[in-house]
This record gives structure tokens, C-alpha cells and sequence, in this order.
């Protein structure tokens, strides 16, 4: 029975308060994408969304309803991304450019997220509450040069205000207002006509095009007259063509796929071996601080373990106290699970870098010298190639 000044009690009913709340937010999630086999993880990395998997931000131990509602809104943007968005469509009308890409991408998350805003009024709310923390950290309040101020989340933030009707966010206002004359001079028609296109993606994105080149960013575009002439085609072209072009779309779409991964992959370890060389350097420079000397204070050399007897008279006193106590002992099964639990969340993150350097490891060691020479031959034939 738990004493006065025990507080497992308190301990387990905080762990269990945090689960359901991960528990409801994932199953909520999970609804509104429409996907069953969504993964939602918690972790202190940043928030993101790849494929069937989603990673949201641990919540402070002392949560606020602002701490929550904010995460609920990183769910509900995930969700409604993973629901509302066809990352093919996305992919072949992009512009080209770094700019226009940006904005292209900007409006299409204000796209996904006002589609839930219009349909769920908690969603709005959650998504208004995130979208305030992430322009009140990012310090746009204060701005008071164009040059200072990304032209895409100011646009993102125009259409969220004309598709959902809800204000700007307050440390949003400032952005806003640094950018909306230019915006509403040059393409305010085709502002207004995005909310008519909102449920098609195909439609708002040609929309969100014209608007970039109303902007002056005609040349970053890109062609889109052959993807044009594509769909005619497949229009007319019989059913068994239809499906070959259908493989080897997929087919370009898997080697395509392959290609980043392996792209990816080569980033990865690219960053994990500057991360070592970097943390190698620091090493060596935190050693040197530690080995030079300070004046006025004497160097004292350490005796190394190899002076010390060989036989050291110690003994054992007595055995009658001493005890092995197993973990279950020592705390509750919900203490125990929620460990192992936060144990494997921070495993997950090395497991990739973990793979790596066992794979560079084993072809290290696997490497064989091919290269040899052939001594005391009479007879025999010189191979040029072993000469290079």
C-alpha cells in the first residue's frame, strides 16, 4: 500500500493520461486520413509526415490546453494532407523554379488544411492554434522589409483567409500586410477563383500556376504543354495501350522512386560522416583544453594501472547481505512498459545510421585483394592488366 509520501500513483495516472491522449490523437488521425495502417509516432524530433508514417512532438510533461491544441492541429494538418493530397498530380504540375515551388507548395498545404477547416470547426481551431505557435516562433512580428519576409507563407495564409474565412493569425498580420498590395494588384483574380477549385487538386493547381505567372514568375514554371498533350492521348488511345503506358509509367515511377532513395541514402551518409568528422574535431579540441596546463597549478602525473601489485589484499567481508532484486521488483508493469517504450523511440532514430555502419563495416571486411604476382614460374603467360 502506498505510503503519504509515495507518488507512483500520481506518476501512473500522469503516464496514463499522456497514452490516451497519444491513443485519441492517433485514432483521430487515423479517421480523418481514411488510412487504418497510419503510423503515428511521438518523438522530440520535428514534426513530419512521409508516406503511411507521421511524427508528432512530445508534449511537455506540464501540458497546457495551448501545448495540446497545437499538437492536435500538427495531426489534423498530417491527416488531412495524407487524405486530400495526390502527390502525383503534385509532382507533375510543379513549377520549376525554387521560388515558385515554394509558393506552389505553400498554397497546396492551405489547400489540404482548409478542406478540414470548412468541414470541421474543432479541426479549424486546432489547425488556427498551430498555425499561431509556428509564426510566433518564427519572429515575424517585428518585420519591416519585403526582403525579410517569405512571399509564401504570406500567400499560404491569403488563401487560408479566403477559402475558410478565418483571420489571419496575430503574428501572422504583420506578414501579411507587407505583401498583400503587391499580391491583390497583380493577381487577385485569380485569387478569388481558387475557393471554386478547392476539392480539385488537379484544377487548383493550374489556377495556383496562372496566379505565378500573374506574379511575374512565368519563367520558372516550366512546359506544361506536353503533360497536355499526354492526357488527350491517352484519351484516344485504345485500352491495351492504355495499360501498357500504365506500366511503364509505374515502372519510371518505381526507378524513379529507387533514384532518390538512393539519393537520399547518399545524403544520409554524407551528414552522419561530417556529424562524425564534427564531432571528432570537437573531441580533439575538448582533449587539448583538458591537457593544457594552467599557470600557476603543478601537472601530476597519473600512476597507471599497471604499477598497482599483482595480488591485492582484498577479500569479500561477508555474502549473508547481499540480494539480486529484477526490475519488476524495483517498479510497476506501467512504468516498466512506458521505459521500454521510450527506450525503443530513441533506438528508432539510429537504427538507419546503426545499418549503415554495419553495411560499410562488412564490406570492409569482406574486401579482397585480387591483385596478386605469381613468383618462381618458369613458364607462363604476363597479364598486362595486373601491370596498371
Amino acid at each position: 500500500m502506498a505510503g503519504p509520501g509515495d507518488n507512483t500513483r500520481n506518476k501512473s495516472k500522469t503516464g496514463s493520461e499522456a497514452d490516451s491522449f497519444k491513443r485519441a490523437v492517433t485514432v483521430c488521425m487515423r479517421a480523418i486520413a481514411g488510412d487504418k495502417e497510419l503510423e503515428v509516432g511521438f518523438a522530440k524530433d520535428r514534426p513530419a509526415l512521409a508516406g503511411s508514417r507521421a511524427r508528432l512532438p512530445e508534449l511537455p510533461k506540464k501540458a497546457s490546453k495551448t501545448d495540446i491544441a497545437i499538437t492536435r492541429g500538427l495531426g489534423d494538418s498530417m491527416a488531412l494532407k495524407r487524405a486530400c493530397h495526390d502527390v502525383r498530380i503534385h509532382t507533375k504540375l510543379a513549377p520549376e523554379g525554387k521560388a515558385a515551388r515554394a509558393i506552389y507548395d505553400a498554397v497546396e498545404q492551405a489547400r489540404v488544411e482548409a478542406i478540414g477547416s470548412r468541414a470541421m470547426q474543432g479541426v479549424a481551431d486546432n489547425i488556427g492554434s498551430m498555425l499561431e505557435d509556428k509564426y510566433a516562433k518564427a519572429n515575424l512580428v517585428d518585420i519591416k522589409d519585403k526582403a525579410d519576409a517569405p512571399i509564401e507563407e504570406a500567400l499560404a495564409l491569403m488563401v487560408r483567409e479566403k477559402l475558410t474565412g478565418r483571420p489571419i493569425p496575430k503574428s501572422g498580420e504583420r506578414l501579411v500586410e507587407l505583401w498583400r498590395p503587391w499580391v491583390e494588384e497583380k493577381a487577385k483574380a485569380d485569387l478569388d477563383g481558387l475557393s471554386a477549385k478547392l476539392g480539385d487538386q488537379q484544377a487548383f493547381a493550374r489556377v495556383v500556376r496562372e496566379m505565378l505567372a500573374s506574379m511575374e514568375m512565368a519563367e520558372e514554371l516550366g512546359d506544361d504543354q506536353e503533360t497536355e498533350d499526354s492526357e488527350d492521348n491517352d484519351d484516344n488511345q485504345p485500352q491495351g495501350e492504355e495499360q501498357s503506358e500504365e506500366g511503364g509509367e509505374e515502372d519510371s515511377g518505381s526507378e524513379q522512386s529507387q533514384s532518390e532513395d538512393a539519393e537520399a541514402s547518399a545524403d544520409d551518409e554524407q551528414s552522419a560522416e561530417t556529424e562524425a568528422s564534427d564531432a571528432t574535431a570537437d573531441d580533439l579540441s575538448d582533449d587539448d583544453d583538458a591537457d593544457a596546463e594552467t599557470p600557476g597549478e603543478a601537472r601530476r602525473n597519473d600512476n597507471p594501472f599497471t604499477n598497482l601489485p599483482k595480488e591485492i589484499d582484498y577479500k569479500v567481508f561477508t555474502t549473508a547481505f547481499d540480494e539480486t532484486v529484477g526490475a519488476e521488483e524495483l517498479c510497476e508493469e506501467e512504468e516498466l512498459d512506458r521505459l521500454r517504450a521510450f527506450l525503443d523511440k530513441q533506438l528508432a532514430n539510429l537504427s538507419g545510421v546503426v545499418g549503415r555502419l554495419a553495411n560499410r563495416l562488412q564490406r570492409r571486411l569482406m574486401a579482397q585483394q585480387n591483385r596478386s604476382w605469381d613468383f618462381d614460374l618458369e613458364e607462363g603467360y604476363l597479364d598486362p592488366a595486373r601491370l596498371v
